[in-house]
């Protein structure tokens, strides 16, 4: 211990490992609370969508991870009634996507669908994170540069993993 009440752990009498009196845990001397790990979580939630679009009871359960501000999301959901269409938005995120200065809060992450109908002018479909919300929108990404949202096809499965900055 040290006067402050931190716990170091030394090895050649370098410091590797503080626990800090107020909670958290910084690596090789660094002292910073700002820069110490203080979180670590794991568990699932059931996702609900926007829109009236609803998942099949039995393909709803996502998982997550959370280390400091970085969450880790991902899971198979499936289409139950896709409302004709309407935009598949995820809108109960366990933690909310950091707004973050100069777009450094855009993340994005990988999806494959399976037995689902795409824009025929698709090249790919990527989870997109939206800043400030606790919202996934999945966006169809068009051969002339222009995105269209990924809409609810009833039957249709999205699997996906995406890692957003939590606020």
């Amino acid at each position: 211990a040290t006067a402050d009440s931190s716990l170091q752990i030394r090895v050649d009498n370098s410091e590797k490992m503080r626990v800090l009196s107020g909670g958290g845990i910084t690596f090789n001397g660094d002292t910073a609370t700002a820069n110490a790990l203080d979180d670590y979580e794991e568990g699932t939630f059931t996702a609900t969508c926007s829109n009236s679009v609803t998942l099949t009871s039995s393909k709803n359960l996502l998982s997550y991870t959370k280390v400091g501000r970085m969450v880790t999301v991902g899971g198979n959901i499936q289409v139950d009634d896709g409302q004709s269409g309407a935009a598949v938005i995820i809108n109960n995120l366990p933690f909310t996507v950091a707004n973050l200065s100069e777009d450094s809060s855009y993340y994005t992450g990988s999806v494959r669908l399976y037995d689902y109908d795409v824009h025929s002018s698709a090249l790919f479909v990527t989870a997109v994170a939206t800043t400030n919300t606790t919202t996934i929108n999945f966006d169809q990404i068009i051969d002339n540069g222009n995105s269209a949202a990924l809409g609810g096809d009833n039957g249709g499965s999205i699997m996906f993993t995406i890692t957003y900055m939590a606020a």
